[in-house]
């Protein structure tokens, strides 16, 4: 699993845009498709195969593009199409053979989560670890850096975490982080809540307080009566083939 920028165009070539797969193309697969189809009729990205054990479903909003193979195993549409970036969203317990054999053809990974059941199976994706801080933590460095107009250099960072579930990973987590320079940033979550609560990011300042709603991309600005919906949110899978 490589961060943005990072994607070897293997296949794709020199100049030309990353060739992507997605395994696991129906139910919520479909949001793949839909998240795929407008990088795809840009040109950032190609789609080259879709892979699902049962027929291919219709998705309106993301027709299959002319020249799209389609497969029911995976090690097939590597061996045939060797994508650079392979999105994987089938049933958990099948995640991490599929993973290892896209990492083994030399592509990029986009994992669903969960991205393996266990411990060990972490340990065998290289000590990927399960992080229920990832969306929060990624927020409020944004944030930081946009405070400052530099990227977020901590000073320290203090690390919580706690298991609620009878799981083999932390479910909730707190994370303090001392920059050098900017606010501090401070993030608490947990997914062992009964309900579902969509996740905020809350700053602070002289000049009063700003509410995002990450998740549903609502901003409350200081003066705001309400939340609205803001523009701009950019996807896994294009910041993953960003240039």
């Amino acid at each position: 699993m490589t961060g943005p920028g990072a994607v070897r165009r293997g296949a794709a070539g020199a100049g030309a845009p990353p060739t992507v797969a997605l395994v696991g193309a129906n139910g919520h697969g479909r949001w793949h498709r839909r998240a795929i189809a407008p990088l795809h009729d840009a040109g950032r990205v190609r789609l080259v195969g879709l892979v699902d054990v049962r027929p291919l479903e219709d998705e309106p909003a993301a027709p299959v593009p002319p020249g799209t193979e389609t497969f029911t195993d995976h090690r097939a549409m590597l061996a045939a199409v060797r994508p650079d970036v392979v999105v994987v969203c089938t049933p958990p317990h099948t995640h991490l053979p599929i993973a290892l054999d896209a990492l083994a053809a030399g592509a990029d990974l986009l994992l669903e989560k969960p991205p393996v059941l266990d411990l060990a199976e972490h340990r065998r994706l290289d000590g990927a670890l399960a992080n229920p801080l990832a969306h929060a933590v990624m927020q409020c460095l944004a944030v930081g850096e946009a405070a400052t107009g530099t990227p977020v250099r901590p000073a320290r960072i203090e690390v919580e975490r706690y298991r609620v579930r009878p799981i083999e990973v932390d479910d909730t987590a707190v994370l303090r982080v001392t920059p050098r320079t900017g606010p501090p940033v401070l993030a608490a979550v947990t997914l062992a809540g009964e309900d579902h609560i969509a996740g905020e990011v809350h700053v602070s300042g002289d000049g009063g307080g700003a509410v995002l709603e990450y998740p549903t991309d609502r901003l409350r600005l200081p003066g705001d009566p309400a939340l609205r919906e803001v523009p701009g949110r950019h996807g896994l899978l294009e910041n993953l083939v960003a240039d």
